[in-house]
């Protein structure tokens, strides 16, 4: 069942105008202001410690349009001295700490600014705790409640929250590797691919695979992935700008010595490691390569005798790394950073194969993934297979993403 959950989403790609038309809930804040019953608007008072990471705490703030300004010379949105210096105090008051530098929510702001300042994405700074010199490894439920507290009552803060821990559903590991083992695709108990690909085989289509990853010199994946013309030229005289620009061997697999050759992010972005190389570091010791996995599903390369047949062959991934394929898990704040990033370059698909359980819902998600539904992005979750309510599933419940879920009838 596992397999189904992944394959029904990606069989989305051949309906993109009944995605568009689903009808948002009505719980859904077309401001872009927190979701509904988020612990992050520190008006409760107690604080859901659930998926909140307890050591190396992590701080987001999202301040009021009064505590921040755009700074003339670099355009990038700054926090008000006098709001950083009163931030400081409340900190050091409240839990006897001090705060690092604070780091804004990656959102370029030379792209779609005002949709974003709509949502308050150019609002939302992290900060990690110092105690003397040393950053704090460990911070007690008590101890962060009172310090959430405390900061939501500073009349420039509009909302606050810690850093939170995303995961895997359940790791994947890809055992198919011939076409008639793939029965997700048959008509008998899958989704009948070989009738849908008369009419659509996602060509056109860009799939940012949000996840661990992608080991993108698999012989398999290479010419799936999305090449970034921001990045790439056309170095072969083609008079186009793709996979064969990259690919400099022309033997058909990028390597990672290919890829780290160009200047930024080629075939996507990897925000654990803050870098622009996105591959599945561990795929070779078979550590938590779901992205890999999730992205073969999709586009694979079909009719080429070897490995398996993506869902969507034709169409292109991008590849977003927000997970540690050594643990499984990331941040959600690199989460967020992830969506928006994708949505920016282009991608008009993202697939979340990942979340968290819980009734908390993190105003810095949530509006990330409301910008993606302003622009015409189709965002789509897992519900997990863990058996729990599909509402408690994080994003998959937002009302911005469509959840998806398996059954065993």
């Amino acid at each position: 069942m596992k397999k189904i959950l992944i394959v029904f989403v990606v069989t989305l790609l051949a309906l993109p105008s009944v995605a568009r038309r689903r009808r948002p809930s009505s719980s859904s804040n077309p401001r872009g202001g927190a979701a509904p019953n988020s612990n992050s608007v520190g008006n409760s008072s107690s604080f859901d410690c659930s998926g909140v990471g307890l050591s190396n705490p992590k701080l987001i703030i999202k301040f009021r349009s009064n505590g921040v300004s755009r700074s003339r010379l670099t355009g990038r949105t700054e926090i008000r001295s006098t709001v950083l210096s009163l931030i400081s105090s409340v900190v050091e008051e409240n839990s006897g700490l001090s705060l690092d530098s604070f780091v804004k929510l990656e959102a370029d702001e030379s792209t779609n600014y005002r949709e974003k300042s709509r949502f308050g994405l150019n609002r939302y700074f992290s900060a990690r705790l110092r105690s003397n010199e040393a950053l704090v490894s460990n911070l007690d439920c008590s101890a962060m409640s009172k310090l959430v507290s405390a900061l939501s009552r500073v009349s420039a803060v509009e909302s606050v929250d810690l850093d939170r821990l995303v995961s895997l559903n359940e790791p994947i590991q890809s055992q198919d590797e011939l076409y008639d083992s793939q029965w997700g695709h048959h008509s008998e108990y899958g989704i009948d691919a070989e009738r849908a690909w008369q009419q659509a085989t996602g060509k056109g289509v860009v799939v940012a695979v949000i996840d661990s990853g992608v080991y993108y010199s698999n012989r398999d994946l290479s010419y799936s992935m999305w090449v970034n013309p921001g990045v790439v030229t056309d170095t072969n005289n083609d008079g186009d700008v793709d996979i064969r620009d990259v690919d400099l061997n022309l033997d058909g697999v990028v390597s990672k010595q290919e890829y780290d050759s160009f200047a930024g992010p080629v075939f996507g972005k990897d925000f654990v490691n803050n870098d622009n190389n996105p591959i599945a570091d561990q795929i070779h010791q078979q550590v938590f390569d779901h992205g890999t996995h999730v992205a073969g599903i999709i586009a694979a390369q079909a009719n080429n005798d070897i490995g398996i047949a993506g869902a969507a062959p034709d169409a292109k991934i991008m590849a977003v790394k927000i997970l540690d394929d050594t643990t499984g898990t990331g941040s959600l704040f690199a989460a967020a950073e992830g969506v928006i990033w994708a949505v920016d370059q282009g991608a008009q698909v993202l697939n979340n194969s990942w979340g968290y359980i819980s009734g908390s819902v993190p105003s810095y998600l949530y509006d990330a993934f409301e910008y993606a539904k302003s622009k015409g992005v189709i965002s789509l979750g897992a519900a997990g297979n863990n058996n729990v309510r599909a509402v408690l599933a994080q994003p998959a419940a937002f009302p911005s993403v469509i959840s998806v879920a398996a059954h065993d009838e």
